[in-house]
């Protein structure tokens, strides 16, 4: 009699709290669709990141334009007054001015002006990365936010199940139809199952307000994420894409355009042997009644012949610092590719985890559906399906947060590659409220 109130109890439980749909989707919501191009167009715009290299780029070619403008004479004007003291006598006021126009400094404008020029390029490229990574940024931050929608979706349905369950139990304990070990046990699954609700809606609402905010969306606008889908990206051969990486990726023309500006500042400090020549015009006045006012015009030079080999010591160093970056540099590129490696291995694993995930989720589906089966001809309890419930929530939550890696991990690549790897871009809704 009991097993068959018991029985009685659940079936009448799943009648009035039909359980629901194990698809999988997303969150369902009209709205005017907008490609990932176009928001990454829009988020780019006001970028901290990428208002920062814009401003570092503008202040470098200030400093290129004050380079470029010691290439032409620069006059010098030195003015002189004073009262001469003779002794008997009292003096009497002089004055005087020199003009100067620098002609020669053994080039050293010109290679501070070139050095100045590199220092532009490399800035723009650094310019580049950066709007690579933010690319990458915007990409994780959307595909992390739409697999919490999906998990979020799965927990909500695992919460109801549990919820119910629990809510039958107590009804029967009321009864005294099952122990307390069965009440609590209930319990704690549907309070495990909350906590799982709440940890994907804070993610969820979390991912969501950082993408209003990068977005700045007005607040008459709602951000809606497209229906779950599945990806299929191109599998991804490092050796296919190297030539490509090493012609696209900034990394590998600012490396050589740093060897080039200490090229320069080597040359710079070659000129201090030069020596510099100035054209130089005065005029002096006396003031006393036997002499006149004098007028000089020539050229003046300077070299420093001698400086305890300051100087040469100090090119001897730029010359070590030249070949220090130069290994630097194959150090930084040979771990820049083989960071790629890893990522493409990476992905290549996740890819084929999913395979796998997919087939215990079937497992899983299937499953619950036998557990379901054999409840309802007495042949199981209520906590057998409930178990199996659960599993296929879990394999279903592994699978999409599985999915979504391998795409982040995708992305990833993408943006240390510096290429378009394939055009399955993900698309974005945006709707008015």
């Amino acid at each position: 009699m009991r097993k068959i109130s018991v029985l009685a109890s659940f079936i009448f439980g799943i009648v009035l709290f039909p359980p629901f749909a194990l698809a999988d989707g997303g969150f369902e919501a009209k709205g005017v669709q907008i490609d990932l191009d176009s928001l990454i167009s829009r988020s780019l715009a006001n970028h901290g990141q990428i208002e920062c290299a814009r401003a570092r780029i503008e202040k470098e070619e200030a400093l290129l334009r004050a380079a470029g403008s010691r290439l032409f004479p620069q006059a010098t004007v030195d003015a002189y007054a004073g009262r001469e003291f003779v002794p008997g006598d009292r003096g009497d006021f002089f004055g005087g001015a020199a003009l100067r126009l620098s002609l020669f400094e053994g080039g050293k404008h010109f290679h501070e002006k070139k050095r100045q020029a590199l220092i532009v390029d490399q800035e723009k490229f650094h310019q580049q990365e950066d709007e690579l990574e933010t690319i990458y940024q915007i990409k994780a931050l959307y595909l992390n936010t739409l697999k919490e929608a999906g998990l979020l979706k799965s927990a909500q349905e695992w919460v109801r199940e549990t919820g119910r369950h629990y809510r039958i139990l107590k009804i029967l304990r009321e009864k005294d139809l099952v122990l307390e070990a069965e009440l609590l046990r209930a319990s704690s699954l549907s309070e495990e199952a909350q906590l799982e609700l709440l940890r994907h809606k804070e993610a969820y609402d979390y991912g969501l307000a950082l993408l209003r905010e990068l977005l700045r969306l007005a607040p008459n606008e709602r951000l809606i994420l497209e229906p779950l889908t599945e990806s299929h990206d191109p599998e991804i051969a490092f050796d296919s894409i190297i030539d490509g990486i090493r012609k696209a990726y900034p990394l590998y023309k600012i490396l050589p355009l740093r060897v080039n500006e200490l090229e320069a500042e080597k040359r710079i400090l070659l000129s201090e042997r030069l020596p510099e020549i100035s054209f130089v015009t005065r005029f002096y006045s006396p003031r006393i009644d036997f002499d006149q006012n004098r007028y000089e015009a020539g050229l003046q030079g300077s070299w420093n012949i001698w400086d305890w080999k300051a100087t040469s010591n100090q090119i001897k160093a730029k010359e070590a610092e030249i070949r220090e970056v130069k290994a630097e540099n194959k150090i930084k590129l040979m771990q820049w590719e083989n960071e790629i490696r890893k990522k493409i291995s990476d992905y290549k694993i996740q890819k084929r985890n999913t395979d796998v995930l997919e087939t215990y989720l079937k497992e899983a589906r299937k499953k619950y559906e036998n557990e379901k089966m054999k409840f309802s001809t007495g042949r199981n309890s209520g906590f057998d399906v409930i178990d199996s419930f659960i599993q296929l929530k879990k394999a279903q939550i592994e699978r999409v947060g599985d999915l979504f890696e391998m795409q982040i991990t995708f992305a990833q690549i993408e943006s240390l590659a510096g290429l378009r790897l394939n055009n399955s871009d993900v698309n974005w809704n945006r709707g008015d409220k």
